[in-house]
């Protein structure tokens, strides 16, 4: 029986099938995460890939470390970017230097038009943008020559059929990945769980009953 503990959007469903699907023919690659969707990283090391994680709350470091499951022989790595000090907005200088290949392979985008130029500058040639979320109404100009001159690709996420939620869920459930809930609160306290998310005094997920 599945985990009553799996709580997916169907957009974030549809992204980690499709890294769930490739990572058994696909060599270990570096992933930049921006790290509000805790899961992502748990399903990226335990399918055998480099994690390099955003942050801009200090505090959170041990407990994205925490979310490592890589296998217990595996030289796959999971890194924590501080970014909470970066006064000029450039912290896709400090990926490119964390990662290998002078860049990451792939951005698993998730806030949107606020980060799109530091998620861009942070691949290497030949990488790819994954949007999973937008968290404004803002337009983003598409710096074409960049794209153009790294072949960069940028990738939207739609949904996926039940049958592979079914198999996604299957190999969570395997793998024992679930969302960590770091708070409950009755529904009536819906305003102070939005609060707590706002100001990121939440590690995981807020759940309301």
């Amino acid at each position: 029986m599945l985990s009553r503990h799996i709580m997916l959007s169907p957009l974030l469903c549809y992204f980690m099938y499709h890294v769930h699907s490739i990572s058994s023919h696909m060599p270990s690659v570096c992933i930049l995460v921006l790290t509000s969707h805790h899961i992502v990283v748990q399903l990226i090391t335990a399918a055998g890939h480099n994690v390099i994680a955003v942050t801009s709350s200090p505090s959170k470091t041990d407990y994205i470390y925490s979310l490592d499951r890589s296998a217990a022989n595996s030289s796959n790595t999971v890194t924590v970017l501080d970014i909470s000090d970066d006064r000029d907005g450039a912290w896709e200088k400090q990926v490119s230097k964390l990662a290998v290949a002078n860049g990451v392979d792939m951005v698993i985008e998730n806030v949107g038009a606020p980060t799109m130029r530091q998620s861009l500058r942070s691949l290497r040639s030949g990488g790819a943008v994954v949007l999973i979320g937008n968290v404004t109404n803002e337009t983003f100009a598409l710096p074409l020559g960049l794209c153009i001159v790294k072949s960069l690709a940028v990738i939207g996420t739609d949904s996926c059929e039940a049958q592979e939620v079914q198999k996604l869920m299957r190999w969570m459930h395997e793998k024992e990945l679930k969302p960590h809930v770091d708070l409950t609160l009755p529904l009536q306290e819906v305003a102070q769980g939005h609060k707590l998310v706002e100001n990121s005094e939440v590690s995981g997920r807020v759940v309301l009953t």
